[in-house]
């Protein structure tokens, strides 16, 4: 998943550690902090290499806006 932020910040998050995972809710996604940075291209080179590695890859862009990432998605902070 990768949030661009307003100010032109780029976030890219994975899938959390099954550690994560709490057994009561089984059905909740979390996702962790992978990198960030101000440098979009950095990003679209990491992409692209991702989706040479696994051309089946989904990729999620959220541009939150004034709503912090972690209102709308469940990140883990371990």
């Amino acid at each position: 998943m990768l949030s661009r932020g307003r100010l032109g910040e780029v976030a890219l998050y994975g899938p959390a550690p099954q550690t994560s995972y709490d057994s009561a809710k089984p059905d909740e996604r979390f996702f962790t902090l992978l990198n960030s940075s101000d440098d979009n291209s950095a990003f679209d080179v990491l992409l692209e290499k991702e989706k040479r590695f696994d051309p089946d890859i989904w990729v999620v862009e959220i541009e939150a806006g004034a709503v912090p990432i972690e209102e709308l998605v469940s990140v883990a902070t371990e």
